[in-house]
């Protein structure tokens, strides 16, 4: 279990640094959002990689496959978002408050990179445990439950951003905020 930690730690601090660098070349820290995702994927995948459960059926799979699939549709949701759009007017405020030298790189990546990264493993714990000591069958109707629960939670977040984009889109809704869902 060593491993997977150490592992997991290694993993978000390497893509926290990689997430720094894309804001620095893309001088928006809002890419923060984009990244946060990432990290539970990139924990999944190199857990299970690194920790190879003996049996013929391997639990595991349905987490990495569920973690993985929130991951990208999230990411790409928010990229795609941000493609349209300037930096979220909170990240902005920081680099007007933080300014352009040295403190401004210290900050952004001790407070919005790092800070994310560690909090994203904190939340991932369990995953990190999961893909260490595998899933006993046993735990096989508990798994289906997760994946059951995990669909409609999947679908309901997928419509909400659907139903969003579709209020903010819309002229006559500027300025106001969304008190119902549409379609």
């Amino acid at each position: 279990m060593f491993q997977a930690v150490i592992a997991s730690l290694v993993t978000v601090l390497v893509l926290s640094v990689f997430w720094f660098a894309v804001s620095l070349a893309r001088r928006r820290n809002d890419v923060a959002d984009i990244g946060w995702a990432t990290y539970f994927i990139a924990v999944a995948v190199v857990g299970y990689v690194l920790s190879p459960v003996p049996g013929v059926v391997d639990l595991r799979v349905v987490p990495l496959v569920l973690v993985t699939v929130w991951g990208i549709r999230l990411s790409s949701h928010i990229a795609a978002r941000h493609a349209r759009s300037p930096e979220d007017p909170r990240y902005l405020a920081w680099r007007n408050v933080w300014g352009n030298g040295w403190y401004f790189y210290v900050r952004s990546y001790l407070q919005v990179f790092l800070l994310q990264s560690l909090l994203a493993l904190v939340i991932a714990a369990p995953l990190v445990l999961a893909m260490a000591y595998g899933l006993p069958d046993a735990l096989l109707p508990w798994v289906v439950s997760g994946a059951v629960i995990w669909i409609s939670g999947f679908l309901c977040e997928s419509v909400a951003d659907s139903q969003l984009k579709a209020f903010l889109a819309a002229p006559e809704n500027r300025g106001h905020v969304m008190q119902s869902g549409r379609s």
